[in-house]
């Protein structure tokens, strides 16, 4: 069996991982990028047994926004065609802190203009994806200065 280091782990990968293992089956990274990876399921003899393309957002769990140029912004990231993107985050009172319709708009880390306490925050994600499909996505993001 061959198995490839792929730098995101998934769902989807996991269980081509454990169904290759019984089915005497390679895992075959196609493509690898930051927000897509392609693979395919593919048996000793070559034969495609299946395939998954999966994109996702990639979402920060953490950010430093002391000015070094190093994680200063919280910004998620898709590759890909996306639509009706909204960012909200939300202090711990639920007082909402920050809003972007824009997907390169990035939070650093201030309200007004002042910078905000080290803490955890709430965020919610919603956009469509290249489909059309209505997609959100919500988590807490830590901020350390």
């Amino acid at each position: 069996m061959i198995f490839q280091t792929v730098k995101q782990t998934s769902l989807a990968l996991l269980l081509l991982i454990f169904f290759a293992s019984f089915a005497n089956a390679q895992l075959r990274v196609l493509k690898l990028n930051d927000a897509q990876s392609d693979l395919s399921f593919v048996s000793e003899s070559g034969q495609e047994l299946g395939s998954t393309s999966q994109k996702e957002i990639l979402i920060p769990n953490a950010f430093t926004p002391n000015g070094d140029g190093i994680n200063d912004l919280f910004v998620p990231v898709y590759q890909g065609e996306i639509s009706d993107y909204r960012l909200v985050i939300f202090d711990r009172y639920g007082r909402q802190i920050f809003s972007a319709n824009n997907l390169n708009s990035a939070w650093d880390g201030t309200l007004h203009g002042q910078s905000v306490h080290s803490g955890v925050y709430i965020y919610g994600i919603t956009f469509s994806d290249e489909k059309g499909q209505p997609q959100s996505r919500s988590g807490s993001i830590t901020l350390l200065r």
